[in-house]
């Protein structure tokens, strides 16, 4: 049986990469910004509707724990990672890594 729980340590490794990313590159205000365009640029989002005007919009979708499994995340976190290196210039994985092994 495939192993499905998310682990927290894949999740940090995410934000940490996130973080990363805002830091060297300066272009977000903050690793939650990011994360937002990320999932709006991956088609991670749903439709809203003004009960007021009718008006629909699209906002990011929720990646949380109890919407997403370990294999999902695994998909959206390597397009996410993809993303960010064809937009920044690098692989922010492979910078931790280096990091790391320093």
């Amino acid at each position: 049986m495939p192993v499905t729980k998310r682990s927290d340590r894949q999740l940090r490794t995410y934000w940490k990469a996130l973080g990363l990313v805002v830091k060297v590159t300066q272009k977000w205000s903050s690793a939650e910004n990011l994360h937002r365009d990320i999932k709006m640029t991956l088609g991670y989002r749903e439709q809203v509707v003004n009960m007021r005007t009718g008006e629909t919009t699209l906002v990011p979708d929720s990646i949380a724990l109890d919407k997403m499994d370990h294999a999902e995340f695994c998909e959206f976190m390597n397009q996410a990672m993809a993303l960010i290196a064809d937009t920044v210039g690098f692989d922010p994985l492979a910078f931790l890594a280096e990091e790391r092994a320093a």
